[in-house]
């Protein structure tokens, strides 16, 4: 429609971060006591879950800056 970007671009979008998500915890009831890298396990998925994220922010502005 005239107007309207749709953000559908990006490496992870919202169900796959609420799967993630889900996943991160049902991980952290199965394993509490699970490290990575010196963090705890949910602390390092979660971290994993923010780059990926903000690399999606990034490819949706530069991909609504190629559509403007």
């Amino acid at each position: 429609s005239m107007g309207k970007l749709k953000f559908d671009q990006g490496l992870i979008e919202r169900p796959e971060r609420i799967l993630f998500l889900f996943a991160v915890v049902v991980l952290k009831v199965i394993f509490p006591k699970a490290d990575a890298f010196g963090m705890s396990l949910s602390e390092f998925l979660v971290s994993i879950l923010v780059v990926l994220s903000v690399y999606t922010l990034i490819q949706r502005v530069f991909h609504a800056y190629r559509r403007l």
